[in-house]
């Protein structure tokens, strides 16, 4: 089928989904990063649980950004502050990076993504 006519392009008979999410508008020409990140046991190589230790151990020092649960106890998420340009991003970035790995060194894990 040629998709460059318009006209063939088949349309859904369905309905929208109401999915309760509510969007909010943002400021243009913004910055952010979210990640996910998986949780790594150093011996094995495979994926462990950590997620609730590691989160419970970086939650005791201040750190920019967020870093929360994921769906499995072997992943987590962080994320930045909006910004407007990319320097106070990738400060961000590398301070949410160092607290992970100094509080996945003290559990003997590693974190990939």
């Amino acid at each position: 089928m040629d998709w460059s006519d318009d006209s063939e392009v088949p349309m859904s008979s369905g309905t929208a989904i109401d999915t309760g999410l509510t969007f909010t508008t943002s400021s243009p020409l913004t910055l952010g990063v979210e990640l996910e990140l998986q949780l790594i046991d150093r011996r094995t190589g495979d994926l462990t649980r950590g997620a609730s230790d590691l989160i419970a151990l970086v939650s005791k020092k201040p750190h920019p950004g967020e870093i929360k649960p994921e769906i499995t106890e072997s992943m987590l998420e962080i994320s930045t502050s909006v910004q407007r340009s990319f320097a106070p991003l990738l400060a961000e970035l590398i301070a949410l990076r160092d607290t992970l790995v100094a509080g996945a060194d003290r559990l003997d894990i590693e974190v990939a993504g």
